[in-house]
């Protein structure tokens, strides 16, 4: 069984922003603005390293790339296709 998707429990707080995304030749990182295990409510930086087998760079650049040109400004980084953020 499959629980409601309840608008109320989506934070704002917890969702990364296209703005904190650095891109390299050999890597791509970007900020959480907050973590859950953190009492102080601090956020963590994401790294994704280049890797000879399974490379999750050019995934990124390509979602990147088609992200931008759908929807240019829109602040948050991951999104739906119908432009929403996942929850």
């Amino acid at each position: 069984m499959l629980a409601k998707y309840k608008r109320s429990h989506q934070s704002y707080r917890k969702v990364a922003f296209r703005h904190s995304l650095t891109l390299t030749n050999t890597s791509a990182t970007y900020n959480l603005p907050h973590h859950k295990s953190s009492s102080l409510g601090e956020g963590c930086e994401i790294l994704l390293l280049a890797q000879s087998l399974l490379d999750p760079l050019p995934l990124v650049r390509w979602y990147v790339m088609n992200r931008d040109a759908q929807f240019p400004y829109h602040p948050h980084l991951w999104l739906t296709a119908s432009g929403t953020i996942p929850t």
